[in-house]
């Protein structure tokens, strides 16, 4: 919301129906517009106050050159067959003075890292697909923090700020966590979670479930 002020223009690439955050920073936002590939999410949308359009983002934005403050794109670039193209799209329709805010899970995370150990591998898309049927996950690009901030310099992007989130410590460990959910729930595990959180943003390479970074063009 720091980068949301009363006088952005703001685009939301994949804002989907905008019930979570969208409808709250086009209320702040001077214009917010976003695009989605769901014609039933724009409708939404839509509604929400988003000036919504629906949109393949495979293809070049619909917007001229240096048209945005802020230019977001919330766990969406894990979904893409072509990442880059939509980095590079994102960029060009950014003001020179402007910002990309980019949030994507984070492959690294710990639990991650155990599952491997093991032989597994969970995307982390829908829990119906994730650790059970992986190769069927809408979760086909993945990036850690160092691969992120890679993905950014290859676009002329510095990184401003970076931020972790998402640490679940007692409710994303491998095995354990499912069976002490059968005894006291996914919603207990994730409350004892909570005052571990803290620790996403102290070392958020390993403990970050979803990595959010703020970045600006590279003048040249």
């Amino acid at each position: 919301m720091r980068y949301i002020t009363p006088t952005s223009v703001a685009l939301d690439v994949g804002c989907g129906d905008g019930a979570h955050y969208g409808r709250l920073l086009a209320g702040i936002a001077r214009e917010y517009h976003g695009l989605e590939i769901s014609e039933m999410a724009v409708q939404v949308a839509q509604q929400n106050g988003i000036i919504a359009r629906q949109h393949d983002l495979l293809t070049a934005f619909p917007y001229a050159d240096h048209s945005f403050d802020v230019v977001l794109c919330i766990e969406v670039m894990e979904h893409l067959f072509e990442p880059s193209f939509v980095l590079a799209e994102m960029r060009r329709v950014l003001k020179p003075a402007g910002h990309i805010i980019i949030s994507v899970p984070n492959i690294a995370h710990f639990s991650h890292r155990i599952r491997a150990v093991l032989g597994g591998f969970a995307p982390g898309g829908t829990p119906e697909t994730s650790s059970r049927r992986p190769w069927a996950d809408p979760h086909i690009r993945f990036f850690t923090v160092r691969s992120l901030k890679a993905f950014l310099a290859e676009h002329d992007m510095q990184p401003v700020e970076l931020h972790g989130e998402g640490l679940g410590l007692f409710s994303t460990l491998p095995v354990i966590s499912r069976l002490a959910s059968r005894f006291v729930g996914w919603e207990r595990l994730e409350r004892w979670s909570q005052p571990f959180e803290f620790l996403a943003h102290w070392y958020p390479s390993l403990l970050a479930g979803s990595i959010l970074i703020v970045a600006k063009p590279i003048c040249t």
